[in-house]
This record gives structure tokens, sequence and C-alpha cells, in this order.
């Protein structure tokens, strides 16, 4: 047994259900019957192995590391065998919406210990819905935690999508939407005027919702910001573009639908990401450490979190991938 494989199954050992076990055998490909099942595990027990299973990353991570140097050094068929334990555990405890486990999540998120290849898309596209399903009790914690410089960034644009989700989900709290959202801009543009080593990539998300929500009211406001630099281009576009989202008459929606843990399984099972690697070609490198692997590749891949090729300026997720 190798030191992966005895890592995973101390940490197995130590859960109070057993049933979690599958956390570990499969990436996006677990089977729906397996969710179900854990998803009908009492409730405290569940939350308590699967914070454990999210504090167990950072041993797994040192093992990894001292095994194959760097995560983005496994070979292509263990990397998938390997490390989706806590991304299952954060898709169900946003599931199952517990709040209290606020800390742990985020902790896990600034560790970004797996985060490599698919598991940094998981967060960026998935995670976001754990501070969505939290929010009604935890208004005061995630605003706090979305203006605190000393969390990351990936950390706090995931809850800033998920508060923008909250919002327009529930339409009756426009005004406290206004408000809130106004007062998290001029708290995070303070911070980027008092260190200039800061980018607007956060301001920018914050803007997203802004506009995603129509507040036609805070129009001044973004404008004001764009005049500042504090804006990118490449996450929401120029001001013109700013200003024809912002007040067009569509509906009010988020940039990313609101989805089911079966859901979000279903759409990781159909993406085409990996499509264009052979994983197991027979030959091998050069140096016989790992299997060669030769891109097949039609036409070129557009990165989701890349620049529109439309010209637009706003990122491809954010305009044409949609289309």
């Amino acid at each position: 047994m190798n030191k992966i494989d005895e890592c995973l199954e101390k940490q197995i050992s130590g859960l109070t259900h057993p049933e979690l076990s599958c956390l570990y055998d499969f990436a996006e490909e677990i089977p729906s019957e397996l969710i179900e099942q854990v998803l009908l595990l009492p409730r405290e027990t569940l939350i308590a192995d699967l914070v454990r299973i999210l504090e167990g990353a950072e041993d797994y991570h040192s093992v990894v590391k001292s095994q194959f140097g760097e995560i983005h050094e496994i070979p292509y068929d263990e990397d998938f065998e390997y490390g989706f334990q806590c991304i299952h555990s954060l898709f169900i405890l946003g599931e199952i919406g517990a709040d209290e486990t606020l800390p742990a999540v985020v902790g896990y998120i600034e560790k970004m210990p797996l985060l490599d290849y698919m598991y940094s898309d998981c967060v960026t596209e998935y995670v976001w819905m754990y501070f969505h399903g939290i929010y009604a009790e935890k208004k005061q914690d995630l605003e706090a935690l979305l203006c605190d410089e000393s969390f990351g960034e990936t950390a706090r644009i995931a809850v800033s999508n998920g508060i923008g989700s909250w919002y327009i989900f529930h339409p009756e709290h426009r005004a406290e939407s206004l408000l809130f959202w106004e007062r998290v801009s001029l708290k995070l543009a303070e911070n980027l005027d008092a260190d200039s080593s800061l980018d607007g990539e956060l301001l920018s998300y914050v803007a997203c919702n802004i506009i995603d929500a129509k507040l036609k009211e805070l129009l001044p406001l973004l404008e004001s910001l764009d005049e500042r630099g504090y804006l990118q281009t490449n996450v929401i576009g120029d001001i013109d573009s700013i200003k024809d989202d912002l007040l067009d008459d569509g509906p009010t929606r988020p940039e990313m639908p609101l989805l089911t843990i079966y859901e979000i399984y279903e759409e990781l099972g159909d993406l085409d990401a990996f499509d264009d690697i052979d994983l197991f070609d027979e030959d091998e490198s050069s140096d016989g450490a790992f299997p060669l692997i030769e891109p097949v590749r039609s036409d070129p891949k557009i990165g989701r979190n890349e620049p529109c090729p439309c010209g637009s300026g706003k990122k491809y997720k954010k305009c044409c991938m949609a289309d």
C-alpha cells in the first residue's frame, strides 16, 4: 500500500459513517444513488464527518506532495482517482444548507490544497451555491468575510456570487440589496485606495452582481469605479457594455444557475474539458516515470475564464459561452 492509500485509509477509518468512503472512490462521476444514501445519514454526524474530510485535506496534500512533488505532476489517471473527497463534501454541505460549517468551508478554500485542474473550476462554478444557501442565516458573517482583506479572492468571489444569487431569488429584498452592494462596493474601493498592490478583480465581480440584479440606481457608483480604474474589463466589459447590461429591460438572473447536487454532478459528467487528452496512452515517457500524455485537438479550446473571442472584453463564460 502506498503512502497516499495509507493516508486515505486512516481518514476513512476515523469517520462515523463508513458510507462516506464512496466520496474517496469517485471523482465527478459518482453515482446519484450513493449521494442519495449519504443525504439520508443523520445530519449532525454527517456534518461532523464532512468537516473531518475537509480538515484532512492538508495531511492528504502533504502526502501527495511528498510522493509527486506537486499536484500538477500527478499522472492524470491517478489525479482522477484521488482528491475529490473534499469537493464532494463541499457539494453535500451546500445541499443540506450546513451554515454551521462556514469556518471549515472557508478554511478549506483558503488553503486550496487540491484545487488544480478541475478542482479550481468546481469552486469557481459551484461552491458559491453553499454561500447562497446559508446567506439568510449568516448575513453579517458573510458581509464581514467579503470585505476582509485577510481572506483570499477565491473565497470572497464565491461569497459574492452566492449573495448576488440570493438577492436575485428574493426580489422582496431589493431595497436591502441596493444598500448592501453600495456599502460593500465603497468598502472594497476604500481598500483599493489604501493598498495599491490590490487589483479590482473582486470589486469587478461585485459589480457583476449589481448588473445581474439590474440595480440601475447604482450606475453612478459603477461609473465612478470605472473612472478610477477599479473595474476589470476582462471580468465585466467596458463601461458601455456595463450600461447596456444594467439598463436593459431583460430579467434579473444570476450569472450561473442555481443547481441541486444531482444537477451539479450531471453537469460535471457532461463537461468535455478533458476529452482532448489521451489519458491512457500505453507508451511511456522518455524517463519511464509517467504515461505519455498526448493532446489531440480538433479546434482550439477556450477556457471559461479567458476573454471571449468575440471581442466584447468579457470572460467567455459571461458572453458567447452562454449562447
